[in-house]
């Protein structure tokens, strides 16, 4: 790779490289890197990386990482073959990342963090995160996603939901007071292996209304923003339906209202 990159996506199989002696000719243009099975060692830097991808790298240093990519404000951390289960390795590694950011190492802040529970708690982050995105979150999961919002005190939060519960649950008491925007979308494939008999009338597919009826999207909006004074913004997503918009208006009386939205318009808590 002679030319001078930007955006750049590496899949690696077998041996894994050090993808910054792949790169190195683009270390002064790189800003943004997706890697698949890799194992970071050199030191040279990639100061205008501002966006990161990692996947199938199961213990990234974490040091060395921040010092390769000291610009960085979006990551994405995510072994989806992983599985849900913790091993002592995992917790080892949380431990030593914790450490490292201790003695000031790892990165002051993120603008987004994203991936699946299980990994992002063992990437271990406690640096302040505007925006947390976490996918496959489901009952078993709740507590670790609960860590990992309050590691990372964001004021935005996208939860993608593998099982029906409230997903506040999640919400530590220090996250709850300062979560502005909060989006929630339901994979309705997880739930139909779990909830199949259901959903099924007179054998007819009639699974996705049903649970739309029953779920009722406008009343869970409702009881999250009046359980969580903070927030400002809420977005439900049922599968790849459309998806429904609330905000927290304030009335010329003073009185504050949830109002529907015909269309995503975060204005109200981008400032916040």
């Amino acid at each position: 790779m002679q030319s001078s990159l930007v955006k750049v996506s590496l899949e690696i199989y077998g041996i894994q490289p050090d993808p910054a002696v792949l790169l190195h000719h683009s270390s002064a243009t790189l800003e943004d890197l997706t890697v698949y099975g890799a194992t970071f060692q050199s030191e040279l830097q990639f100061p205008r990386v501002r966006k990161l991808s990692l996947h199938r790298v199961d213990y990234p240093p974490l040091a060395l990482v921040a010092r390769i990519f000291p610009s960085l404000v979006d990551l994405t951390f995510s072994n989806s073959h992983r599985g849900d289960d913790l091993r002592v390795a995992d917790c080892q590694y949380r431990q030593l990342n914790r450490s490292v950011q201790l003695a000031g190492g790892g990165w002051t802040s993120l603008d987004r963090l994203a991936g699946e529970p299980v990994d992002l708690y063992r990437l271990g982050l406690t640096c302040q995160i505007r925006r947390v995105e976490i996918s496959h979150v489901d009952r078993d999961t709740r507590e670790t996603v609960a860590h990992i919002l309050s590691d990372s005190r964001p004021s935005h939060v996208h939860i993608r939901l593998t099982s029906i519960f409230p997903c506040v649950r999640c919400f530590p008491d220090e996250v709850a007071a300062r979560l502005t925007y909060l989006r929630c979308t339901i994979d309705l494939v997880y739930l139909f292996e779990e909830f199949d008999t259901l959903f099924n009338v007179d054998g007819r597919n009639t699974r996705s209304v049903m649970f739309i009826q029953q779920f009722r999207p406008e009343s869970f909006a409702s009881q999250v923003i009046a359980s969580h004074p903070s927030i400002r913004y809420i977005a439900i997503q049922i599968n790849h339906a459309k998806p429904l918009f609330w905000k927290v208006l304030t009335m010329e009386s003073g009185e504050v209202v949830v109002g529907k939205a015909s269309k995503e318009d975060i204005s109200a808590v981008m400032e916040l």
